[in-house]
């Protein structure tokens, strides 16, 4: 399994995706990865986690890359994934973008 809050970058690769929430006001990001993964780690707040077979995963962008996607573009990204919150049944994870390879 892949280590989520780790210092050591990971690389992914996928096929982006926009989501259009219902009742939201914005959009949200998700990269369907080319093969599963597994990740494990602890949620915020210190719990331990683990969740296999991930397909897909919100992307998080931060300000500074300012790098639009095409929706259905094939990426390479590099980037560190983010743990669930404490309170989130479903363990939501976020790959928190640090390069577009």
């Amino acid at each position: 399994c892949l280590i989520a809050d780790s210092e050591r970058p990971l690389i992914l690769r996928g096929i982006v995706e926009y989501h259009h929430e219902p009742g939201a006001p914005g959009v949200s990001l998700v990269l369907h990865l080319e093969s599963p993964i597994c990740i494990q780690g602890v949620k915020y707040g210190g719990q331990q986690f683990k969740r296999e077979a991930i397909s897909s995963i919100q992307l998080g962008i931060p300000a500074h890359l300012n790098k639009s996607f095409r929706d259905g573009e094939h990426v390479v990204l590099r980037g560190k994934i983010g743990g669930p919150a404490i309170n989130d049944p479903n363990e939501n994870l976020t790959f928190g973008l640090l390069e577009v390879l």
